[in-house]
C-alpha cells in the first residue's frame, strides 16, 4: 500500500507560480492502479514524486507495507563491478570530453 497525505508541489515563483498539486490525499492498495485526468492535473508530477525523481514541497508519501532491511555487504569475491577501480582519462577527440577506462 502507498499512502499520500497533503501532498503539494508548486513550480516557479512570484507571479508565475503553478500549483501542480494542492493537498492531495490518496491511498493506493495492492493490485493494478492508474491515474486518469485531464492535461495539467498533476498525474506525472505525482508519479515522479512516488519514484523519488522530484521532491514534494509539503505533505508525505509513505510505503507502510515496505519494511526496510539492513543493507548487506556484497561477498568479498562478488562479480559486481567496482567503480572505484575505474580511472578517468581525457579524450583527445574533443576538448573537455572524458571517459571512464
Amino acid at each position: 500500500m502507498i499512502e499520500i497525505k497533503n501532498l503539494t508541489k508548486v513550480y516557479g515563483n512570484g507571479a508565475k507560480r503553478i500549483h501542480a498539486l494542492q493537498q492531495i490525499d490518496l491511498e493506493i492498495h495492492e493490485g493494478m492502479f492508474g491515474l486518469l485526468g485531464p492535461n495539467g492535473a498533476g498525474k506525472t508530477t505525482t508519479i515522479k514524486m512516488l519514484a523519488g525523481l522530484i521532491e514534494q514541497d509539503s505533505g508525505s508519501i509513505s510505503f507502510p507495507a515496505f519494511k526496510r532491511r539492513p543493507r548487506r555487504r556484497p561477498a568479498p569475491n562478488s562479480c559486481r563491478s567496482n567503480t572505484r577501480d575505474r580511472t578517468r582519462r581525457r579524450s583527445t577527440s574533443s576538448p573537455g570530453a572524458s571517459m571512464l577506462a
